[in-house]
């Protein structure tokens, strides 16, 4: 049960409630901390056996599997109290349960999980909480507050009720945060960006970064106890159905807190879900409406805190918080941030060219690919493997006949500019394309590193502006929309802000994506096969015995095999990869028998091959050693390989060459219909 309960609100569970009531008797606090007592009152409870000897379910755990159940089944209020009392009636003298859907529900509240519900203008102008709660029609679009139904429904119970248009459910923040400080351990994890991190210059941790320094000199009082919270707002839309083919767009505001150590602030149970805005619509640039509690409670937590037992110390504390930033997609920019992220220009050598015929011919581009090129492209992309648990199935995405790809998730496409790209364009490019996007790949490569010097950082920032001017050359004005000049601004976010990963969206996606995992088959754990002695052991051995040379003891030990009774594994890790053997790598569609990854282009350069390094997602190296164990201030950061590109300024369209040679263009019916897209495009 206390897992459960850790599992739900993000803390680790300890038994520090018995100097805290000691502790609240003598100070004599009241108030929000009753909720506080309440809470570990209920921990007591939560190791009481549902019935003597029972050793399966505690009362908590079942009232709580019950009312998990009733959520999945859809039972009625009413149901779930006649389930209770069967229960109570069923049940021998000793068994203590709730004898109502509403006593069973009141645990949830001491546990914390409560929230409100505010109905919301269907055009998300405006909430009705507050002053505003008693309005029936929204005082800016006078729109209706509740669902309107038709004259001809047949369903009186329907028309007679009043059915909000929209809702939003909001999460009080801060007896959630008061809870990460109620388990002694977790309450010292608050301090480790204080107490713990290597402090070399190095940016591994958001503490690294020049806006949290800079944050902490601007603002000393909050700055003076480490134990103050420091989060990150995360908003995205996701569909909670099934079924694709219907468009729902409920968006979730989660917090995440940045005292804890990297390994842990990004991973769900410490996720804070904040705001759940209902569909079936998302608000857009109206989001900061649903956002309005939390702002309050957030500067409530600003200018007073709140008072909070501290397990660790044993000690009462007044607990603030701040919002570093913000994390979304680059579409949501325009909502959370208010940035333009759109439209578009118009190259003259690119133009539609008119065909005596009344077609128009459209001439290639330099970066178009014939069908042979996509092919090489292609296959490079499907038939690679990556190494286990590094990336999802890519080549599920690659579709040969249509040539074409769908169906990256966000983390694939991360991997595809970092690792892959280069690989598979090598063959099926110009070489001053392909030079272009390996350098553009190259800086995304050493910016998304978990471990960067400043000076890299700044070089990289440098170099960007180059790299895209190249792409300039390469690709239409109509390209550079605010998404492409944004890697402009990326490499000083991370001067200032840290490293990225700890402003990345995937994690806040990849939860949603633990469903499709728990669905895919897993291969067999009773194939294992007899290990083979090699002959090369049989020969090794005999060399090391009758060599003049001296051999250190590690070659002689190795030399003599292994002993005769040993233990068998099907794979192993090792620095966080983990390997398997072939037969089992065989039914997987991820690579870990080996370290080397084929990728068949044709035609095929004699002798060539790429090396590539790869970091493991959740492997963190937290300081950097020499040859001799001791830690030193240059880390051991992920290489940038630099590209030597072509730094000419053209002044004249002439001397750019805007179309591929070899490559057919392609040929459209109608001159007039181009024409028309054209208008329309300029008019919007």
């Amino acid at each position: 049960m206390v897992g459960m309960i850790q599992e739900a609100t993000g803390i680790l569970m300890s038994n520090d409630n018995m100097e805290f009531n000691h502790l609240m008797e003598n100070e004599g606090h009241e108030g929000s901390n009753q909720e506080i007592k309440d809470f570990f009152r209920l921990l007591e409870d939560a190791e009481r056996p549902l019935y003597p000897n029972c050793m399966k379910f505690t009362s908590l755990s079942f009232i709580v599997r019950l009312l998990h159940l009733k959520v999945l089944s859809g039972w009625t209020d009413k149901s779930f109290t006649l389930l209770l009392e069967l229960l109570n009636d069923a049940f021998p003298e000793g068994v203590c349960l709730p004898n109502s859907y509403y006593q069973a529900n009141k645990i949830t509240t001491d546990l914390g999980f409560t929230y409100e519900t505010w109905d919301a203008c269907p055009n998300n102008c405006m909430l009705f909480r507050g002053k505003d709660e008693g309005h029936d029609k929204c005082q800016i679009c006078q729109s209706s507050r509740y669902k309107q139904f038709t004259e001809d429904s047949n369903d009186d119970t329907t028309k007679n009720n009043q059915i909000a248009a929209k809702q939003v459910r909001y999460f009080p923040l801060k007896p959630r945060l008061q809870k990460f400080f109620m388990s002694s351990k977790t309450a010292e994890l608050m301090r480790w960006h204080e107490k713990e991190r290597t402090k070399d210059g190095v940016q591994r941790h958001p503490a690294d970064s020049i806006a949290w320094r800079t944050f902490d000199e601007r603002n000393p009082s909050f700055a003076a106890d480490c134990r103050n919270i420091r989060l990150g707002l995360a908003a995205d839309g996701f569909n909670p159905f099934r079924s694709m083919s219907i468009a729902h767009s409920t968006w979730p505001v989660v917090l995440i807190p940045y005292n804890l150590p990297p390994w842990m602030s990004m991973k769900q149970p410490f996720f804070i879900l904040s705001v759940l805005i209902d569909g079936p619509k998302g608000s857009g640039n109206k989001i900061d409406v649903y956002l309005q509690p939390l702002i309050e409670e957030l500067n409530e937590l600003w200018e007073r805190g709140v008072l909070t037992y501290d397990a660790s110390k044993k000690e009462m504390f007044q607990l603030h918080a701040a919002l570093l930033w913000t994390i979304s997609d680059f579409p949501a920019y325009a909502n959370l941030s208010g940035w333009s992220t759109k439209e578009m220009g118009i190259r003259k050598a690119l133009h539609p060219q008119q065909r005596v015929s009344g077609k128009a011919y459209l001439p290639p581009a330099c970066f178009t690919m014939s069908k042979d090129d996509k092919d090489i492209f292609l296959k490079v992309l499907k038939n690679v493997r990556v190494p286990d648990g590094y990336a999802s199935n890519i080549s599920r995405c690659v579709h040969l006949k249509e040539r074409s790809i769908w169906g990256l998730k966000s983390h694939d496409n991360h991997i595809l500019m970092q690792q892959l790209l280069p690989v598979a364009v090598r063959k099926a490019l110009a070489k001053d394309v392909v030079e272009a996007l390996i350098e553009l790949t190259n800086f995304f490569r050493q910016l998304c590193s978990k471990v960067n010097k400043m000076a890299d950082l700044e070089y990289i920032q440098g170099r960007i502006a180059l790299t895209l001017c190249q792409l300039e050359k390469i690709f239409p004005p109509s390209f550079f929309d605010i998404m492409e000049h944004l890697p402009i601004h990326l490499a000083e976010e991370a001067l200032i802000a840290g490293a990225v990963q700890f402003r990345w969206m995937y994690p806040i996606e990849r939860k949603h994506i633990e469903y499709l995992r728990r669905q895919m088959p897993r291969s067999s754990d009773d194939q294992i096969e007899k290990i083979h002695v090699s002959t090369f052991h049989t020969w090794l051995m005999e060399h090391v015995r009758t060599s003049e040379i001296q051999y250190s003891d590690e070659i002689q030990h190795f030399a003599r095999g292994p002993d005769q009774f040993v233990r068998r594994y099907g794979g192993y890790i090792i620095n966080g990869f983990r390997f398997r053997k072939l037969d089992k790598d065989n039914k997987r569609t991820t690579q870990s028998h080996g370290i080397v990854v084929k990728a068949h282009t044709n035609p095929v350069e004699s002798g060539w091959s790429v090396v590539l390094k790869m970091t493991v997602r959740d492997l963190f190296d937290m300081y950097s050693k020499d040859g001799s164990n001791n830690i030193k201030s240059v880390p051991q950061a992920e290489p940038f390989n630099e590209q030597h590109l072509d730094e000419t300024i053209y002044t004249r369209d002439d001397d750019v060459h805007w179309v591929r040679e070899g490559v057919d263009g392609t040929t459209v019916d109608d001159m007039r219909s181009i024409e028309d897209d054209v208008e329309m495009d300029e008019d919007e």
